[in-house]
């Protein structure tokens, strides 16, 4: 009785649903890419990578990436060649390392 209870525990928990914490938006333009250094005013974005999407992506229109994230070189490139080529990008955002204005990037790319 004790297995079969167990099983019946097990399956249950199993097909519980997930919530992603990770956003995929296509085509979205880049309106505004900005990168902030430290700031002795304090500025919200500071030492961020930031873009101004022109729609929101997972409930907010700014996506950011820190300044000590390994990914930011990468994320600044194309940031700014599908700004420059006027091209939208595919983004993903994780929406649980975000703040009140911002969520942080978790992919980016060069959409047709």
């Amino acid at each position: 009785m004790k297995k079969l209870l167990m099983i019946f525990t097990i399956q249950f928990l199993l097909s519980l649903p997930s919530y992603a914490a990770t956003y995929d938006c296509e085509s979205v333009k880049l309106l505004n890419v900005t990168m902030q250094g430290n700031r002795d005013d304090g500025f919200y974005f500071q030492n961020k990578l930031t873009l101004l999407l022109s729609e929101e992506c997972g409930g907010k229109k700014y996506a950011h990436a820190d300044i000590k994230n390994t990914s930011l070189p990468g994320f600044l490139s194309i940031a700014l060649s599908a700004k420059a080529m006027n091209k939208p990008v595919n983004i993903s955002v994780n929406t649980n390392n975000s703040t009140s204005l911002s969520n942080q990037i978790a992919y980016i790319g060069i959409s047709e």
